[in-house]
């Protein structure tokens, strides 16, 4: 289990790694990412 920080840097990781391949789904990943993530 990782902690919130490390977990928080992955996302922004995955984030960032998806972005520069497709730049058009940033906006919905970040929007989906931030609603599970206020979720929990």
């Amino acid at each position: 289990m990782s902690s919130p920080n490390n977990l928080q840097l992955d996302i922004l990781g995955e984030m960032g790694s998806i972005h520069v391949r497709k730049p058009h789904n940033s906006r919905a990943l970040a929007q989906i990412l931030w609603q599970t993530a206020r979720d929990r």
